[in-house]
C-alpha cells in the first residue's frame, strides 16, 4: 500500500534456522550437600535445523529522488525443541529433559540509494 512518499507492506513465509544447544549439568544426586566431595558432571552439545514461519511489517519512505529509508520488523518462530541428557550418578542413571520455544524478533533499519 502506498501513501504519498510512504510504502507499507507485510511479509510472511517459511523460515529455516540452525539451532545449537549447549548443556552442562553438575551437582546431581549425591553431588551436593552432605556428599559434596562427589562431583558429578555431564555435558552435551547438539544442533538441529528447524523449519518454521516468519511474518513481519515494513515501511519505506522516499526521502528524495534517489534516497529512501526503511524500517522492518520480523517475527521468526521455529517451533519447540525438546531433548534429553542421561547422566550416570552414584545412585543410578538420571535424565535431564528440557523443552523450549525457539522464536525471536528482528528489527532492521536501512538507508538505500536508488540508481536512476
Amino acid at each position: 500500500m502506498a501513501w504519498e512518499n510512504w510504502l507499507f507492506y507485510a511479509t510472511g513465509g517459511a523460515a529455516l534456522g540452525r539451532v545449537r544447544t549447549d548443556l552442562t549439568l553438575s551437582c546431581l544426586v549425591n553431588g551436593c550437600g552432605a556428599f559434596s566431595s562427589v562431583t558429578l558432571l555431564a555435558s552435551s552439545t547438539g544442533s538441529t535445523t528447524k523449519a518454521g514461519w516468519v511474518a513481519g511489517l515494513d515501511a519505506e519512505l522516499l526521502l528524495s529522488r534517489n534516497w529512501s529509508a526503511r524500517a522492518e520488523w520480523l517475527h521468526v518462530d521455529l517451533g519447540t525443541i525438546t531433548d534429553s541428557l542421561p547422566t550416570a550418578g552414584s545412585s543410578g542413571t538420571q535424565t535431564a529433559i528440557w523443552s523450549r520455544n525457539e522464536s525471536f524478533d528482528e528489527f532492521r533499519l536501512g538507508l538505500s540509494y536508488l540508481f536512476r
